[in-house]
C-alpha cells in the first residue's frame, strides 16, 4: 500500500513538473538594427511571444539592447533564471530608442523611432526557430 502511494506521488510530481515546463524551448536570437542604413545604438529590442490558438499563456518576453554598431542578442528571464535567446515560436517585436533632455522634474523623454516599430503599434513580427536565429531589422524613417 505504501509503495503504491509513493509511486502515485512520484507519478503526479513528475507529471506536474513536465507540465510546468510545457515543452518550451529557447533558441539564440541576434542581429542588427539600422535606421535608414545607419546603426541604431542603445535601442531596446523586445520579443513578445504570441499565444498559440487555444492557449492563454504566451510565455516569457525576451529582450536585448543594441550596442554602438546596432548589434543585439536576446535573453529571457524565466522563473528558473536567465536563458539565452527567446522562446521558439511567433513573436510581436518592439524596437524602441528613447531620447531624453533635462534633469529631474524638468526632464522630457520621447520615442526616437517611428511608431510602427515599437510599443502596442508595432507592425514587426518574427518566428523564432530551433537553432541559431539571425534577424536584422532595417528600419525606415518614412
Amino acid at each position: 500500500m505504501r509503495v503504491r502511494l509513493l509511486l502515485s506521488f512520484v507519478f503526479v510530481a513528475l507529471f506536474v513538473a513536465l507540465q510546468g515546463c510545457g515543452g518550451r524551448s529557447y533558441a539564440p536570437v541576434s542581429g542588427t538594427v539600422t535606421l535608414d542604413g545607419k546603426p541604431v545604438a542603445n535601442a531596446d529590442v523586445t520579443f513578445i511571444p504570441i499565444a498559440e490558438a487555444g492557449t492563454k499563456e504566451a510565455g516569457d518576453t525576451a529582450g536585448g539592447k543594441t550596442n554602438e554598431k546596432g548589434e543585439y542578442k536576446l535573453k529571457t528571464y524565466t522563473p528558473q533564471g536567465w536563458k539565452e535567446g527567446a522562446l521558439v515560436g511567433k513573436h510581436r517585436v518592439s524596437i524602441s530608442q528613447l531620447g531624453s533632455k533635462g534633469e529631474g522634474d524638468r526632464s522630457v523623454t520621447w520615442e526616437k523611432l517611428p511608431k510602427q516599430y515599437n510599443g502596442e503599434k508595432t507592425e514587426l513580427t518574427y518566428e523564432v526557430h530551433s537553432g541559431e536565429n539571425k534577424k536584422d531589422w532595417e528600419l525606415k524613417s518614412r
